[in-house]
């Protein structure tokens, strides 16, 4: 992978000369960094983190963030500098500040940072009553703030919900192999991710520390399985119900269709103009538009014609079936939610 500096908003501020001053000093450090053998070079994992990563333990991320999802009504993750920052900084960079007002899934909370009594009340008070899991972050497992906040948390768990359903709501990410918080986790059974050896603190985001609540927060999951769920069900509708060859600007339009609707329907208040909008694009865009294209280059220009035209005619009369589906489910959602989640 290679890197660009992009100068051109720079010319008005730096001269070329001063680049080429400065050019030996970046590339001694560069050559540092890639032979390793400077200072702090035992925490230089970060940098092949995007491409060498464990592959197990990112699978296993995903299944217990699909886990919490689907039993979870909060997240707490306790843990201290990098150990949550990273996280919460992604998250509300992608999602917006008050995405746990505004977003539907299981609500993400971070404590442990601080032993103030006051907010540690305030999570106490924001859990009772529902259905929670926390993510234990700490590589020693003796951190002050994070430990006090953990074993409260964890009493309000079991309290709750029994000893046994505790357990297996917590996850702890720590040390591979030494640790007070390893040997908890091994003792409780609780699922473990890995706080790498040679990872700082502010480079964790890109391991488990950070990916865990990430994926909790839905951002390893998002459009993705909407447009597979669609482009995948329009080649299975092609191989049971064929009615003639496949073609892949049919599969193209069910992926846009996938893509519209998760795009514009993730939001928790779906307005009616929401929803008209989403549904008038995909009507004009998707089945009168590309289906016409398609139509246009798969067939005779006479089926085509005929294609062509009984679409026009059908769009304006589906258009408020479709918007009516929309708004019951607008309206039904959650109960939906609520009953796939028992």
């Amino acid at each position: 992978m290679s890197v660009v500096l992009n100068t051109k908003h720079l010319s008005g501020f730096i001269n070329e000369e001063e680049y080429k001053a400065i050019y030996p000093q970046v590339e001694a450090a560069h050559n540092q960094l890639e032979a390793k053998n400077g200072p702090g070079n035992d925490f230089l994992g970060w940098m092949y983190l995007p491409r060498d990563y464990d592959k197990e333990e990112f699978a296993r991320i995903k299944e217990a963030a699909k886990k919490i999802r689907e039993d979870s009504e909060v997240l707490v993750v306790a843990g201290i500098g990098g150990s949550y920052l990273g996280a919460r900084a992604v998250i509300e960079a992608v999602k917006g500040l008050y995405h746990n007002e505004l977003e539907d899934g299981p609500k993400i909370y971070f404590c442990g940072n601080s032993i103030s009594p006051s907010y540690l009340n305030d999570i106490i008070a924001l859990c009772k009553g529902k259905k929670f899991s926390i993510n234990v972050i700490s590589k020693s497992g003796t951190t002050t703030e994070t430990s006090l906040a953990f074993r409260v948390l964890r009493k309000l768990l079991e309290d709750e919900m029994g000893v046994e359903e505790a357990n297996k709501r917590i996850y702890a990410t720590t040390d591979r192999a030494k640790g007070t918080l390893k040997q908890l986790a091994d003792a409780q059974g609780w699922p473990t991710f890995v706080v790498p050896d040679d990872v700082g603190g502010r480079y964790s985001v890109l391991t488990a520390v950070g990916l865990l609540p990430i994926a909790v927060c839905g951002m390893l999951f998002g459009v993705a399985p909407t447009v597979t769920v669609a482009v995948v069900a329009d080649i299975l509708g092609a191989l049971l119900f064929s009615s003639g060859s496949f073609y892949f600007g049919y599969t193209l339009t069910a992926f846009l269709v996938g893509l519209f609707y998760a795009l514009f329907l993730h939001k928790k208040d779906l307005s009616l103009a929401r929803c008209a909008l989403c549904q008038l694009l995909v009507s004009i865009v998707c089945y009168a538009l590309l289906n016409s294209i398609w139509a246009l280059n798969w067939v005779t220009k006479t089926a085509a014609a005929e294609y062509i035209g009984t679409r026009l005619i059908m769009q304006p009369i589906l258009y408020p079936v479709y918007l009516l589906f929309l708004l019951l489910l607008r309206k039904y959602r959650k109960p939906l939610e609520g009953a796939l989640r028992k």
